[in-house]
C-alpha cells in the first residue's frame, strides 16, 4: 500500500503501512525546515540540509542524523553519502558515522558529481549565500540547488535576490506583457504579479528581513508570507519595530512676512507668503491600521528601549512600540534617562531691556513614568549620580521636588511645595507656588520663613532691598520686610540703570530714582531707553526727547519712521515664567 504526501512541492512515497506514522508526522510538523537555509530531496529517507554553507543530513521525520559540519555531502545512494570535510574525502553511513577516504581520484569524483558539474549547462550562474543558484539558459532564468537539481524552472525574464526572496519578472501570454512580482525558493508566490510600467512609473521592491515595501507612484507594504500590509498611498515608508511602520506624506505649507517698499519718499507696508514642502508622519501598525495620525513633523527611524521620538511644533515627545503616546510632544530636548530620570529642557520667549524679543533655553527633569518632578525654570541642571541631586544654577533640588540652597555657609531645605526658588538677594528669596494651574509668586527669609506670602503674579528683586510686585496686572513696590513701599498703581515698573528707573503710569511714561522720587512726569508716549552715560530716551509726539538725571530735558530728535528700538506693551517676562 502506498501513501502521497507533499512537503514543500516534493513527493513522498512510503511503501508499506510501517511508515504510516511517520508519513503523518512529518505533515503534521514541518517546523524543522525552519532550522536550515535548504533542504534537498529525500532519498532512501534522508535529505541533505544547508546552513550557513555547511552540509547535513536528517530524517523524514526531521531527525539530524548528520549535523551540518561538511564543506559538501553528496546525495545518499544504497545507505552511504561521500563527502568532504576541510579538503579531506570521507564516507557516510545512514548514522552519521565516518569512514574515511584517501584516495586522490575519490575528491575529484565527488567534486565532478556536485554543483560544479553543472555550470556547463547554463549560459550564467549566480551563486547565493545559502548555496542555491540562479541560472539562465536562453535568457530565461530560474534555480537550481547544490546538487544541481532544479528548483525553479526557467522561465523568468529575471531573477534577483533580495533578503532570501526573488524578485520575479515573466511574460504573461494571455495579455502578452512583462508583469514583476515576489516568489520564493519553492516558487510560492508571495506578492503577486503585476505589470511592470504602471501609469509610466517602474514597479520597485525593497525587501527587508521584517517586511516588503513595493512602490506604484507611492509606497505599500506586505508581510512576508504574502499578507497586504497597505495599499501603495505614502510618499515614504519605514519599518520601525514588529507592530510599528512609519509613513509619511508630502504637503505643501505657505509662510507669511511682511514687507515694504519705498516710492515718492512714501514707504508702503504689505504682507507676502512663500511656499515650501513638508512632510507629515504617522505611524501604522503591521495590519495597516493608523495607529498616530499623519500630523507630526517627524519621527525617528528606530525604537530605543522601547520608545520611539516623535516631534510636532518643534517639540519632543514617545510613543512606545504599540504606538500609544507616552509623552505628549512638549519639550525642546529630552536627554538620555539615568536611573530612572532624564533632563528635558523647553524655550521661553522674553523682551529685554530695548524691546528686543529673545528666546532662552530653561532645563527641568522627568522620571520613567514620563512625569515632570522638576519644572523646565533653570538655566542649567545637571544630574549628579553620586549626589542623587541635580545641580541648578541656584543650587540643588532633591528627588522628592525641594530646594537644597547654600546660605551663610550652611544648606537651606525649602519646602517642596515651592516650584521655584531664586537665589537670596538682600535677606529673601524669590519663591514660586502653583495654585489653579497659575503661578503665584512670595518672599521668604535665610530661615525659610514666609516673608510675603505667594499671592502675586510677579515679584523682581530692584535694588536696596526693594522688589517690585505685580497684582491685578498693575506694579507696586515692597520691601524685605515685606512691608508694602508703592501701591500697585503703575503699569509698568522698569529695572533701574543708573539709580533711574523708567514708568509707566496711566499709559504714560516717565522716570523716577531710587527714592521713588518723579525725576520726570509721567507725561510721554513711548520708552526709548535707560538712562546710559547720564541721559535717558522718552518719546512724545514722535520726537525722542533726552533728559539728564536731574530731568531736564536736554536735546529732542525726530523719530525715523523705521525705528523699532523701542518697548511699548509694558511687560516684560522673567526668568521663571513659564514657556
Amino acid at each position: 500500500m502506498k501513501f502521497l504526501i507533499w512537503q514543500n512541492h516534493e513527493q513522498f512515497f512510503c511503501c508499506s503501512s510501517v511508515y504510516i506514522n511517520v508519513v503523518l508526522g512529518v505533515a503534521e510538523n514541518l517546523n524543522y525546515m525552519n532550522n536550515y537555509d535548504f533542504v534537498g530531496e529525500f532519498n532512501q529517507g534522508v535529505a541533505i540540509v544547508i546552513k550557513d554553507n555547511l552540509y547535513g543530513a536528517v530524517t523524514i521525520g526531521g531527525y539530524e542524523i548528520i549535523p551540518p559540519i561538511y564543506d559538501y555531502i553528496s546525495p545518499f545512494n544504497d545507505g552511504y553519502a561521500e563527502a568532504i570535510q576541510k579538503g579531506e574525502c570521507k564516507t557516510l553511513d545512514l548514522s552519521g558515522k565516518e569512514f574515511k577516504k584517501t584516495v586522490p581520484e575519490q575528491k575529484k569524483d565527488i567534486k565532478n558529481k556536485s554543483l560544479f558539474a553543472t555550470t556547463e549547462k547554463y549560459d550564467s550562474i549566480e551563486r547565493l549565500n545559502n548555496g542555491i543558484c540562479i541560472v539562465s539558459r536562453d535568457k530565461k532564468y530560474g534555480c537550481i540547488n547544490q546538487i544541481g537539481s532544479i528548483i525553479i524552472p526557467l522561465k523568468y525574464e529575471s531573477l534577483v535576490c533580495q533578503n532570501k526572496l526573488l524578485i520575479a519578472i515573466r511574460y504573461d501570454v494571455t495579455d502578452e506583457s512583462h508583469k514583476i512580482g515576489i516568489i520564493n525558493f519553492q516558487e510560492s508566490e508571495i506578492v503577486p504579479f503585476t505589470h511592470l510600467t504602471f501609469c509610466r512609473q517602474k514597479i520597485e521592491f525593497v525587501i527587508k528581513p521584517e517586511i516588503i515595501f513595493y512602490k506604484v507612484i507611492r509606497w505599500g507594504a506586505y508581510s512576508l508570507q504574502g499578507k497586504k500590509i497597505c495599499e501603495p498611498i505614502y510618499d515614504y515608508i519605514e519599518y520601525i519595530a514588529d507592530n510599528l511602520i512609519k509613513v509619511g506624506k508630502d504637503d505643501v505649507a505657505y509662510s507669511a512676512f511682511d514687507d515694504y517698499y519705498w516710492e515718492d519718499g512714501e514707504r508702503y507696508d504689505f504682507t507676502s507668503s512663500c511656499k515650501y514642502s513638508i512632510v507629515n508622519w504617522g505611524l501604522i501598525d503591521s495590519t495597516g491600521k493608523q495607529i498616530l495620525p499623519l500630523e507630526y513633523s517627524s519621527i525617528s527611524d528606530k525604537a530605543i528601549n522601547g520608545l520611539v521620538e516623535i516631534c510636532s511644533d518643534d517639540r519632543l515627545g514617545y510613543v512606545d512600540i504599540t504606538g500609544h503616546v507616552v509623552l505628549k510632544p512638549t519639550y525642546k530636548s529630552i536627554g538620555d534617562f539615568a536611573d530612572g530620570y532624564a533632563v528635558v529642557s523647553k524655550d521661553s520667549g522674553f523682551y529685554d531691556d530695548n524691546g528686543c524679543y529673545k528666546k532662552r533655553i530653561y532645563f527641568g527633569v522627568i522620571n520613567n513614568q514620563f512625569k515632570e518632578i522638576i519644572p523646565c525654570v533653570f538655566t542649567s541642571l545637571e544630574y549628579e549620580k553620586k549626589t542623587g541631586r541635580f545641580k541648578t544654577e541656584v543650587g540643588y533640588k532633591t528627588m522628592d521636588g525641594r530646594y537644597v540652597l547654600e546660605v551663610d555657609g550652611k544648606e537651606l531645605l525649602i519646602d517642596k511645595k515651592y516650584k521655584y526658588c531664586k537665589p537670596f538677594n538682600d535677606t529673601c528669596a524669590i519663591v514660586a507656588y502653583v495654585s489653579d494651574e497659575k503661578e503665584k509668586y512670595g518672599l521668604i527669609d535665610k530661615k525659610a520663613n514666609i516673608v510675603l506670602p505667594p499671592i502675586f503674579s510677579r515679584i523682581d528683586y530692584i535694588d536696596n532691598g526693594m522688589y517690585k510686585y505685580k497684582l491685578n496686572n498693575l506694579y507696586g513696590l515692597v520691601n524685605s520686610k515685606g512691608n508694602i513701599i508703592v501701591q500697585n498703581k503703575y503699569n509698568y515698573i522698569g529695572e533701574f540703570s543708573e539709580g533711574i528707573a523708567a514708568v509707566k503710569f496711566n499709559g504714560k511714561w516717565g522716570f523716577v530714582n531710587t527714592k521713588w522720587e518723579i525725576v520726570v512726569p509721567c507725561e510721554y508716549d513711548e520708552f526709548e531707553s535707560n538712562f546710559k552715560k547720564g541721559t535717558g530716551k522718552l518719546v512724545k509726539d514722535g520726537y525722542i526727547c533726552v533728559f539728564d538725571k536731574s530731568g531736564m530735558q536736554i536735546r529732542h530728535m525726530k523719530k525715523r519712521n523705521d525705528s523699532e528700538d523701542y518697548y511699548d506693551d509694558g511687560d516684560i517676562s522673567s526668568v521663571y515664567d513659564n514657556p
